[in-house]
């Protein structure tokens, strides 16, 4: 963060020059242009960029002697916590995903596969570039590991996000797809389509860069807008194809403890960050505890007991029996 974010920004800015002014145009110029592609830099990444500047700023005062009199950071305004949670939740309908996959299949071959599979698995990108075709067998995927940008932002394989190991299930038209992607790789070469061999991986069997690939798909959902018009595709980034998956399981009724499965999450985080999503959760919880409240309709001869004539004759007799 310091190295690729913070410091070709602010490293030649002395300390007493800092400001919560300067800091907050900072964060403003991350939001706007600040990946490595020169896209807007996701608003939990600028608060990860605001929390490293305040905390080595925050040491600088603490220093013996002190480097600062006070910390700048301390009053700028790094994006909301609700401005995270909306913009990481941005997703497509259905048949906005259809139209984009659509026009992919046509006009972006080369990663049409990857992209399918990310709409229809919900797996991270990382999952997605560490996948062997030995980890694809039949209509499962098994995600263990992840690829994270390293060093000339190669990618550098390590342990799934979460450290645990899940499984996918791939519904037919994603195995398709697979089947397809490995008959155009074993085309190439027939080393690409080895059990040995990334899924998604360059001519030369290399794993496809993560910054690599959210460059082309940034590229592709452009032309895609393009071609559909701009009002009929919003702009999406990778990640958002994953909150798509999500949205699309839990609107169309699936349970959350399938979907956080299936997505690597936990249930209480999946209730916490999709609970907008999830329909009739609140009108179906009510009608359940009203029908708990109102007391069950009489029938036969309660109900003829309780009848108003009855009810009435009690009161004019109320010494004799019904």
């Amino acid at each position: 963060m310091i190295r690729v974010t913070l410091k070709p920004r602010i490293g030649d800015v002395k300390l007493a020059k800092l400001s919560s002014t300067g800091i907050n145009a900072l964060y403003r110029e991350l939001e706007e242009s600040g990946s490595t592609r020169g896209t807007p830099l996701a608003p939990r990444s600028v608060r990860l960029a605001a929390a490293v500047l305040s905390m080595s700023l925050r040491a600088a005062v603490e220093a013996e002697p002190p480097l600062l009199s006070r910390n700048p950071a301390a009053k700028a305004t790094p994006p909301r916590l609700q401005d995270v949670e909306a913009s990481e939740l941005l997703a497509w309908s259905s048949a906005q995903l259809d139209a984009f996959l659509t026009w992919a299949a046509e006009h972006d071959p080369e990663h049409v596969a990857l992209w399918y599979v990310a709409a229809t698995t919900g797996m991270r990108r990382g999952e997605l570039l560490a996948l062997d075709w030995r980890d694809v067998k039949g209509d499962v995927i098994s995600v263990y590991r992840n690829a994270r940008p390293g060093p000339g932002g190669k990618p550098v394989l390590g342990p799934a996000k979460t450290r645990k190991s899940r499984t996918v299930d791939l519904d037919d038209e994603t195995v398709a797809v697979l089947k397809a992607w490995r008959v155009r790789r074993g085309g190439l070469h027939l080393s690409l389509a080895q059990d040995g061999s990334p899924v998604f991986g360059n001519e030369n069997g290399q794993r496809l860069t993560p910054k690599t690939v959210s460059a082309a798909f940034d590229r592709a959902v452009a032309r895609c807008r393009k071609t559909l018009g701009e009002d009929a595709l919003p702009r999406l980034t990778l990640h958002g194809l994953r909150h798509t998956m999500v949205t699309i399981w839990l609107t169309a009724g699936v349970p959350v403890k399938v979907v956080a499965e299936r997505a690597g999450h936990t249930v209480a985080m999946m209730l916490t960050t999709y609970a907008h999503v999830i329909p009739g959760s609140q009108a179906a919880a009510a009608k359940q505890v009203a029908a708990l409240r109102r007391p069950a309709a009489p029938t036969g001869d309660e109900a003829a007991a309780d009848s108003p004539n009855l009810r009435v004759l009690k009161r004019k007799n109320p010494g004799q029996s019904a």
